[in-house]
């Protein structure tokens, strides 16, 4: 099978997957994992489509000390109209951006940038009809390697490494209606 039928397959199951709780023998389809941080009321819901490479991450927040929970949005749109505008929330909350952008353009611009940059090469230099003297034969470059690398670091980029920076946000604004709560009541 080639390789663009099996990037077409793995999107493929990674979204008609995405909403379905099935399991198959003793594989299952998709798995969620859900972590709550009450103190800042902070709530994330991470769905890993088994087949695929594919994660969904939802992240909730509440600004009413956990009464309701609102979803933070893609990059965190939801979350400025919400949140007080103070320096550090504000800050916090365009590092969250900045970091998940960056995140996913590793995943959505570079990674399929070094895959279609492989299928060039193979349609360019058909391996098969090559002759095999030195001369001719040409190394193949490792993009999908280097595909694979950069969908892993920008998955690491958008995943793992904004998380801190939505966490500290909501931590300020909860300090910062403690202080107000405070003074309010002197």
């Amino acid at each position: 099978m080639k390789l663009r039928n099996h990037i077409l397959l793995m999107l493929t199951l990674a979204f008609s997957f995405q909403n379905l709780n099935a399991q198959f023998g003793n594989i299952y389809v998709r798995k969620k994992f859900t972590k709550q941080i009450d103190s800042i009321f902070y709530k994330s819901v991470t769905t890993w489509v088994i087949p695929t490479p594919f994660v969904y991450n939802k992240q909730y927040y509440s600004v009413d000390n956990g009464a309701s929970y609102l979803k933070a949005g893609f990059l965190g749109q939801n979350l400025k109209p919400n949140l007080l505008n103070k320096p550090g929330i504000n800050s916090n909350l365009n590092i969250y951006t900045s970091i998940r952008i960056v995140g996913l353009g590793q995943m959505a611009v570079l990674a399929p940038y070094f895959v279609i940059k492989d299928i060039n090469w193979i349609a360019k230099n058909d391996i098969a009809q090559q002759s095999t003297t030195a001369h001719t034969i040409t190394k193949r470059p490792p993009n999908l390697w280097y595909a694979l690398g950069v969908f892993i670091t920008g998955s690491i980029t958008y995943h793992l490494l904004s998380k801190p920076f939505i966490k500290k946000a909501l931590k300020k604004h909860h300090q910062y209606q403690k202080l107000g709560s405070l003074k309010s009541d002197n």
